[in-house]
């Protein structure tokens, strides 16, 4: 497992609410584009993806003027309590600085980006062998995509999958000019081929589909390529689309629509924005 070859930005809680920094804002070149997941939902989404994936989680801790590094996995995502319990931290003597809750750095990785979060460690009660993670308030990961992805926290955007059997609306998770995330309940994804009980795949062969969003009285039409899907704990189906082609015209609506929902985000984060009913 590699370690971060680019430096994250840091993932403590912000000290004022208009700290416009945590704003999703897209970069150009090949420089990552950090931005914060902190919503509920997709915090919960996070945390789940690194158990299902056994990814190898780097903690980090700071005890008198010296910096401590440990090993591990999540092997249980425990949501009733709020915490991550741990397979046993490597080396075997974190035991003699973990006897009570203490501040960490955490870093992992994901297909989709490297992930790092400050939150607290402690030993699992009632089991010497193990510990827990608090959920973190935010997780700040980095853009690793060719076009920079919007995550959403507006419900003004709707979105509807079109194919060949089948026509629903469903959640988009996030899009860009590249493509976007559709979540599905159980009974949508069971309309659609190749969205089976898995809880991660790829589909041998592309399904070509429609998205059609509408934010207010725009509605936007895009062929798109389904690449990905996953299954969450839940039983809800992720979908991760792909957009080919894209003429001009539907280009530039495209991105004034990302541009528009950017603003949205700035203003909700600086408590300027209120979601309309």
């Amino acid at each position: 497992m590699q370690e971060p070859t680019a430096p994250l930005p840091d993932a403590s809680p912000p000290a004022t609410e208009t700290a416009t920094h945590n704003t999703p804002t897209p970069v150009t070149g090949r420089e990552p584009t950090y931005y914060y997941i902190d919503q509920p939902n997709a915090l919960l989404r996070t945390l789940y993806e690194l158990q299902q994936r056994r990814s190898e989680l780097h903690l980090r801790l700071d005890h008198d003027y010296r910096q401590y590094k440990y090993y591990s996995a999540a092997q249980q995502v425990d949501a009733d309590h709020r915490h991550l319990i741990l397979h046993q931290l490597r080396p075997g003597n974190w035991r003699e600085l973990i006897s009570e809750a203490r501040a960490v750095e955490v870093s992992a990785f994901l297909p989709s980006g490297a992930l790092r979060f400050a939150t607290t460690i402690a030993p699992l009660a009632g089991d010497e062998l193990f510990c827990t993670l608090a959920f973190p308030e935010r997780i700040a990961k980095t853009q690793q995509r060719a076009f920079y992805r919007v995550p959403l926290v507006t419900q003004n955007l709707r979105a509807e999958l079109v194919t060949v059997t089948a026509s629903f609306e469903v959640r988009i998770i996030d899009f860009s000019l590249g493509g976007c995330g559709l979540q599905l309940n159980p009974e949508q994804a069971a309309q659609l081929p190749g969205t089976g009980a898995a809880s991660a795949s790829t589909p041998q062969e592309p399904l070509n589909c429609q998205v059609v969003l509408r934010l207010d009285s725009l509605e936007l039409s895009i062929q798109a390529e389904l690449r990905r899907t996953r299954t969450l704990p839940s039983q809800q189906v992720l979908l991760g689309l792909r957009f080919p082609t894209l003429a001009p015209p539907l280009r530039r609506n495209l991105q004034s629509l990302l541009s528009a929902l950017e603003r949205q985000q700035l203003r909700r984060q600086s408590g300027l924005y209120e979601p309309q009913d």
